[in-house]
């Protein structure tokens, strides 16, 4: 355990550079207090880092929210991420067909019959009348 907390703090530090007492007391708290495993708070470190959000913040945030949601270990976290990725991908193939049918429904608003004008429109527009 004691190399993984070393592991894990080496990893802020490539991130972060140097970090303050407050950064250090941080992470303690998230493995003490919080009892997160140091491999959970690698992949939250992870998570911020592919998200381009890289703040102790936002790392408690992503802690936090997988506390809420039961999400305690690196099995179920990797489930959750499927699962959200599956959505946002419905998501999207939602919002691209929305955008379709508004597309097409405008496409349909302008395609109204024009108006033939000229002699010949007007002969045929008489004969079909007197008819």
């Amino acid at each position: 355990k004691v190399r993984e907390q070393g592991e894990l703090i080496r990893a802020f530090e490539q991130t972060f550079g140097k970090l303050s007492s407050f950064d250090y007391e941080k992470i303690r708290e998230w493995l003490e207090q919080d009892a997160y495993q140091p491999e959970i708070v690698m992949e939250a470190l992870r998570q911020s880092a592919l998200q381009r959000k890289l703040s102790f913040v936002y790392i408690d945030r992503i802690l936090l929210n997988w506390q809420i949601n039961g999400l305690d270990t690196m099995e179920k976290i990797k489930a959750g991420e499927e699962a959200f990725q599956r959505r946002a991908a419905l998501r999207t193939l939602e919002r691209r067909d929305q955008q379709k049918d508004n597309k097409n429904a405008k496409v349909d608003k302008k395609a109204r019959p024009v108006k033939k004008t000229g002699k010949a429109a007007k002969k045929k527009r008489y004969e079909d009348i007197v008819e």
